[in-house]
């Protein structure tokens, strides 16, 4: 009969030990899960930072390109009004459409030009809400002053000032101009400077920027 009741009182305390266990391993596990499951989150949103950065880079890199295309068949004489060394974010400009007699001949005038987004008010607010701060478009005319103009917008998200720069009459990141625009070109002579910075929202944390710097040889 001891021998009975020894061996029951193993068995409970067996199978007490055993639900322990169970109750131990099972949170152990939930832990593990929920570890996974932040990392997994952490790393998901690491990705979309970098396909977001990505992004927004290679928008800048496309805009480049094609400013480059737009413009190194100027006219070095025919950027009105000329951007000179303080720059100028709103110009016309003029490309050789062909030759007559030896002699260049001009197409109809274009105008290259940073535009305020419809939605916002240069205020330095937020007014439509996308994190973005008076944030434009940059907007190529061709034949502005023609019967039938065509604005093409080449950018959206273009920043309203250089990346570093704020509107205080100063030069604040150093590049030797005072207040320019997210998009600002520099002439000098034959030389074009193109400064651009663009802007990516992104959900509860700061705007991705990009920003670039090329120069241009004008052939004309």
């Amino acid at each position: 009969m001891k021998r009975m009741a020894l061996f029951h009182h193993v068995a409970r305390a067996k199978a007490g030990f055993s639900l322990v266990e169970l109750l131990v391993t099972s949170s152990l596990m939930c832990m593990l899960l929920g570890s996974v499951g932040y990392i997994s989150q952490r790393g998901g949103s690491a990705s979309r930072q970098a396909q977001s950065e990505l992004g927004v880079t290679s928008r800048a890199h496309q805009l480049c390109t094609r400013l480059a295309r737009e413009l190194e068949a100027a006219g070095s004489g025919t950027l009105m009004p000329a951007p000179g060394l303080v720059g100028n974010s709103n110009f016309t400009f003029q490309v050789v459409d062909g030759f007559a007699a030896g002699a260049p001949q001009w197409s109809p005038s274009s105008r290259l030009a940073f535009v305020l987004d419809a939605s916002e008010t240069e205020n330095g607010l937020d007014d439509d809400g996308d994190s973005l701060v008076d944030e434009g478009n940059l907007v190529l005319t061709r034949d502005h002053l023609g019967a039938n103009p065509k604005p093409i917008v080449l950018c959206k998200n273009v920043a309203a000032y250089l990346e570093g720069e704020l509107p205080n009459g100063g030069d604040d990141n150093g590049n030797g101009l005072s207040d320019e625009r997210g998009f600002t070109v520099v002439q000098n002579g034959g030389l074009l400077t193109l400064f651009l910075t663009v802007e990516e929202p992104m959900p509860e944390q700061a705007p991705l920027r990009s920003t670039l710097k090329t120069t241009i040889f004008l052939r004309n």
